[in-house]
């Protein structure tokens, strides 16, 4: 996202920034899943090889192949 300061102070807007979880998030994430509290299969669209992690992190920067989430196996 590009922001224009120029634009931020002749029309006096306000630029607040968050942090977009608490320490817990995680925690409570794992545990719901976990708990099979919700079902995230249909988030993961590829499972693979530990071994392929850095071929596989480029296909999600570069958002290849409709690739959204990949599960790696050990």
């Amino acid at each position: 996202m590009r922001l224009n300061v120029l634009d931020i102070v002749t029309k006096e807007l306000d630029v607040k920034g968050l942090y977009a979880y608490s320490p817990d998030s995680f925690t409570r994430a794992f545990n719901i899943i976990k708990d099979h509290k919700i079902d995230v299969k249909p988030l993961i669209t590829n499972v693979l090889p530990l071994e392929e992690v850095k071929t596989r992190f480029e296909m999600l920067h570069q958002k290849k192949h409709g690739v959204f989430k990949i599960l790696l196996k050990p």
